[in-house]
């Protein structure tokens, strides 16, 4: 810390350890950050301590704008189109972020954030989490939501599964139907006894052929 707070200095102009520590602790400073800071505090940043100094200047200078900025986003983010895991991601990063500008959020305002913007179709199967004591934390109220998409995504796919057997009955029922009107327009009773268990086991013949393939 000492080359960071500026209180380990060479001992002369030509201390090579010194400087070559400071170096590298230059280097290592410049690659957390983007290029554009870098071009901003490199050319006046002979040293580590001259170098960490205006880095945390720049940050800090507009702290309060970038906290207000932060502060809006958290309070205007929804789920949307996003995943449950997406969701909770992002706002958790935002009130981290927050909490880097001294503007921190309470784990009570971050469930109950959560909770705010999620679409009404989830909200009301959890209403209750905001009820319980003692408060739901945000991992707890993270696992409900994501078994309640899971139940979702499951009822979703059930609902589409179900309609094949539907298609193929009424397919089956269609050769009966048929065979119901060669029986009618047949030339005696007995071509119709017989045709009866004939024309039926077609139908169901059919009906099986189609769900086999999946139609």
């Amino acid at each position: 810390m000492g080359f960071l707070d500026g209180t380990t200095i060479a001992a002369s102009s030509n201390d090579t350890e010194w400087l070559q520590f400071d170096a590298l602790l230059q280097g290592w400073i410049l690659s957390t950050v983007t290029d554009e800071v870098s071009d901003l505090v490199l050319a006046n940043s002979p040293s580590a301590h001259s170098l960490w100094t205006a880095i945390y200047k720049l940050f800090h200078d507009n702290k309060h704008a970038r906290a207000m900025q932060l502060e809006h986003r958290f309070r205007t983010t929804v789920k949307g189109n996003r995943t449950i895991n997406e969701y909770c991601h992002l706002l958790k990063n935002l009130a981290d972020y927050l909490d880097d500008v001294d503007a921190p959020v309470t784990e009570h305002a971050l469930v109950l954030q959560v909770l705010q913007g999620l679409p009404q179709d989830i909200r009301g199967q959890v209403t209750f989490l905001q009820y319980q004591t003692p408060f739901p934390t945000f991992l707890e109220v993270r696992s409900a939501l994501l078994l309640v998409e899971q139940q979702q995504t499951d009822a979703t796919h059930g609902a589409g599964s179900s309609t094949a057997p539907l298609i193929a009955g009424s397919g089956g029922g269609s050769p009966a139907a048929g065979g119901q009107q060669r029986q009618t327009g047949g030339p005696g009773r007995g071509y119709g006894s017989q045709s009866r268990p004939f024309n039926s086991g077609r139908g169901r013949g059919s009906s099986n052929q189609r769900q086999s393939i999946g139609i």
